[in-house]
């Protein structure tokens, strides 16, 4: 996939204010096994748990809508509007706790058929530009007086990965496991006033020995621009 484009979707789910309805499945179950289900689920989507009152939930999922209406443009190219699978792929990241991937999200939100192929293709070869994304939250931020003349923050994050196969995954330093490890590190920018925050660019860290001949093949695969390489 881009490098960019998970890094570039997660600042639209941090500017959202947190979960949407959940939406149903279908799944046959015995009236126990619905009721563990539905006491989980509630857990999981209590606003209290997340420090939401619950006047902050009301039409929560028409402003997930109204919200991404905004950004629809990003996802678009003079050819195809991919638009509707950003939308898909952005409610199953705030929906579902665990096992985010690309066929269980399509799953859930689309239906049971689904395989999850196209949001896979969206994420990975569909050409919209994940710094659109970015430039979008930087236009509506100075849209607003009331946000300017504050600070930016720069941090890292890591995590861990099972293979070398991820674009710049490698062993090295992930802070969040507090060691050396297999895996990727991001580095964002957050701009921040008061109790406001976004993150405004981001970019994949890409380890030095992700430049040699050997990293070439893996390098084109995941789209790594070539003006980096030098």
């Amino acid at each position: 996939m881009n490098i960019f484009r998970q890094i570039s979707i997660l600042p639209v789910c941090l500017n959202i204010y947190n979960l949407i309805k959940n939406t149903q499945v279908g799944v046959k179950m015995t009236e126990d096994s619905i009721a563990d289900n539905l006491n989980e689920k509630q857990r999981f989507f209590d606003p209290q748990r997340w420090g939401l009152p619950l006047i902050a939930i009301v039409g929560l999922a028409d402003s997930l809508r109204s919200f991404w209406s905004r950004f629809r443009e990003c996802f678009t190219t003079k050819t195809h509007d991919t638009s509707e699978y950003a939308f898909v792929y952005l409610r199953g990241l705030l929906t579902m706790d665990i096992e985010r991937n690309y066929a269980n999200i399509a799953r859930r939100v689309i239906g049971l058929e689904d395989d999850g192929q196209n949001i896979q293709q969206f994420m990975s070869d569909s050409p919209w530009p994940a710094s659109s994304v970015f430039s979008q939250i930087q236009t509506e931020i100075c849209q607003h007086p009331e946000l300017t003349g504050r600070m930016l923050t720069l941090d890292e994050s890591g995590d861990d990965r099972s293979g070398s196969f991820s674009a710049g995954a490698a062993r090295q330093m992930i802070g969040r496991l507090g060691k050396v490890d297999m895996g990727q590190v991001g580095v964002a920018l957050g701009y921040y006033k008061n109790s406001i925050w976004s993150m405004v660019d981001a970019r994949l860290y890409l380890p030095e020995e992700w430049f040699d001949k050997e990293h070439e093949k893996l390098r084109h695969r995941w789209h790594v621009p070539e003006h980096s390489w030098v």
